[in-house]
Protein backbone atom coordinates (compact mmCIF):
# COMPACT_ATOMS: atom_id res chain seq x y z
CA UNK A 1 0.00 0.00 0.00
CA UNK A 2 1.17 3.46 -1.15
CA UNK A 3 2.21 5.47 2.29
CA UNK A 4 0.19 8.38 1.71
CA UNK A 5 -2.89 6.23 1.20
CA UNK A 6 -1.45 4.28 4.47
CA UNK A 7 -1.89 7.82 6.32
CA UNK A 8 -4.90 8.68 5.15
CA UNK A 9 -6.51 5.07 6.09
CA UNK A 10 -5.01 5.52 9.50
CA UNK A 11 -6.23 9.01 10.05
CA UNK A 12 -9.89 7.61 8.96
CA UNK A 13 -9.96 4.70 11.54
CA UNK A 14 -8.85 7.33 14.53
CA UNK A 15 -11.17 9.59 13.55
CA UNK A 16 -14.55 6.91 13.00
CA UNK A 17 -13.61 5.55 16.39
CA UNK A 18 -13.40 9.34 17.95
CA UNK A 19 -16.92 10.02 15.94
CA UNK A 20 -18.21 6.73 17.82
CA UNK A 21 -17.06 7.65 21.29
CA UNK A 22 -18.98 10.98 20.59
CA UNK A 23 -21.61 9.65 19.61
CA UNK A 24 -22.02 7.18 22.68
CA UNK A 25 -21.09 9.48 25.15
CA UNK A 26 -24.01 12.48 23.48
CA UNK A 27 -26.39 8.78 23.63
CA UNK A 28 -25.70 8.46 27.11
CA UNK A 29 -26.15 11.74 28.46
CA UNK A 30 -29.06 12.55 26.29
CA UNK A 31 -27.49 15.56 24.52
CA UNK A 32 -28.03 16.06 20.76
CA UNK A 33 -25.08 18.16 20.49
CA UNK A 34 -22.15 18.71 23.19
CA UNK A 35 -21.78 22.49 22.61
CA UNK A 36 -22.65 24.68 25.44
CA UNK A 37 -24.49 28.05 23.57
CA UNK A 38 -21.83 30.88 23.74
CA UNK A 39 -19.17 28.55 24.18
CA UNK A 40 -16.40 28.06 20.98
CA UNK A 41 -17.14 24.90 19.10
CA UNK A 42 -14.58 22.05 20.48
CA UNK A 43 -12.85 19.26 18.30
CA UNK A 44 -15.62 16.58 19.54
CA UNK A 45 -18.31 19.76 18.26
CA UNK A 46 -16.81 19.61 15.21
CA UNK A 47 -16.31 15.52 14.31
CA UNK A 48 -19.91 15.33 15.86
CA UNK A 49 -21.43 18.46 13.39
CA UNK A 50 -19.38 16.52 10.43
CA UNK A 51 -21.54 12.98 11.21
CA UNK A 52 -24.69 14.90 11.26
CA UNK A 53 -23.99 16.26 8.31
CA UNK A 54 -22.18 13.32 6.03
CA UNK A 55 -23.32 10.16 7.98
CA UNK A 56 -21.43 7.90 10.70
CA UNK A 57 -19.44 6.60 8.22
CA UNK A 58 -16.29 6.73 5.96
CA UNK A 59 -18.16 9.70 4.24
CA UNK A 60 -17.72 12.05 7.08
CA UNK A 61 -13.65 11.11 6.89
CA UNK A 62 -13.60 12.07 3.54
CA UNK A 63 -15.00 15.12 4.21
CA UNK A 64 -12.71 16.20 7.03
CA UNK A 65 -9.49 15.17 4.65
CA UNK A 66 -10.59 16.72 1.41
CA UNK A 67 -10.01 20.23 0.22
CA UNK A 68 -12.95 22.34 1.39
CA UNK A 69 -14.34 25.00 -1.57
CA UNK A 70 -16.00 26.76 1.28
CA UNK A 71 -12.62 27.22 3.08
CA UNK A 72 -10.40 28.23 0.45
CA UNK A 73 -8.89 24.98 -0.07
CA UNK A 74 -8.12 23.91 3.25
CA UNK A 75 -8.47 20.81 4.60
CA UNK A 76 -11.07 20.88 7.42
CA UNK A 77 -8.56 18.57 9.17
CA UNK A 78 -5.82 20.64 9.32
CA UNK A 79 -8.24 23.99 10.75
CA UNK A 80 -9.11 21.77 14.05
CA UNK A 81 -6.27 23.03 16.08
CA UNK A 82 -7.32 26.31 16.32
CA UNK A 83 -10.31 27.52 18.16
CA UNK A 84 -10.78 30.17 14.78
CA UNK A 85 -10.63 26.95 12.37
CA UNK A 86 -12.79 25.39 14.39
CA UNK A 87 -15.37 28.04 13.85
CA UNK A 88 -14.80 28.04 10.06
CA UNK A 89 -15.16 24.56 10.14
CA UNK A 90 -18.34 24.51 11.65
CA UNK A 91 -19.86 27.45 9.78
CA UNK A 92 -18.51 25.41 6.77
CA UNK A 93 -20.58 22.28 7.85
CA UNK A 94 -23.82 24.35 9.10
CA UNK A 95 -23.84 25.69 5.25
CA UNK A 96 -23.30 22.40 3.80
CA UNK A 97 -26.43 20.79 6.14
CA UNK A 98 -28.49 24.31 4.95
CA UNK A 99 -28.18 23.50 1.59
CA UNK A 100 -25.88 26.32 0.62
CA UNK A 101 -22.82 25.40 -1.31
CA UNK A 102 -19.96 27.85 -1.95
Amino acid sequence: MDAKLQKLQEAAERLEARLSRVKSALAASGQSTPQSAGQAASEEDVLLKTAEVFGYDEGAVVRLITPGVGLGGRIPLDLLGAPKGREEVMRYLHQIDAGVYI
